[in-house]
Parts: structure tokens; sequence; C-alpha cells
């Protein structure tokens, strides 16, 4: 944005490429492969996973009731994918990993259970 020529600062207008790179992320619903090469620090798989993960909690499930839903508690749960996020393909895109059809709320107890021995 520094050193556009569009820039009307008394008004904050942008040209059409400055405000295209002003969205966040996941407005460009990139593939899995795009935010490890485009968009993560030095490439690094757990980067992607860890701003998938974060864009599940902060963007997709913010609304969800927080609520186990395997045994109902109340006071403290986890967001888990159903599909985990390593198993799907590098060219899926961030809104299918996040789909709410693909995530629910655990306690620590039953997202132990479930990553651990229903799972596997």
């Amino acid at each position: 944005m520094e050193g556009c020529k569009s820039l009307a600062p008394r008004w904050k207008y942008y040209c059409v490429e400055c405000e295209e790179n002003r969205k966040p992320i996941w407005a460009h619903n990139p593939t899995r492969i795009e935010l490890s090469e485009k968009y993560c620090k030095d490439n690094h798989r757990s980067s992607a996973f860890s701003y998938i993960r974060y864009h599940a909690r902060e963007i997709v499930a913010k609304d969800l009731p927080k609520v186990c839903t395997e045994c109902g508690y109340d006071k403290h749960v986890e967001l888990a994918h159903i599909k985990s996020i390593s198993d799907f393909e590098d060219s899926d895109r961030i809104n299918d990993i996040n789909h709410t059809d693909n995530l629910k709320f655990l306690c620590p107890n039953c997202h132990w259970e479930f990553d651990n021995l229903l799972k596997g």
C-alpha cells in the first residue's frame, strides 16, 4: 500500500490492487498448499495447519454453541476437525477443510478419546 499512487489519504480509498491485498487471507479461500507457499513463513506445514485451525476457531465456529457434542460438558471445549487437516489434499480449499460439517466442539477428555481411540 505504501507508494500507491491511487491512495487518497484524506478519504482512505485504495486502488483495486491495494484493496485486494488488504483483505484477510481467508477472503481468497486459498488451498492448503497456497497457505504453505504464499502465506506461511518458511513454508512450514505446521504454520499452514495453525492458520487453518485459527480460521476454524475465529471465523467459522465463533457463533456455534460451545458445548461438547459427546458428553454435553460446557465449561471448556476445544474445536476438533472430524476429518483431520492432514487427510485433505493440498488442493483442497480452506472453506472445505473448515466446513461446519467437518467441525465439532469436544471437551478435552472427549477430544483425546476422539483423536486417540476413535480415529485410530
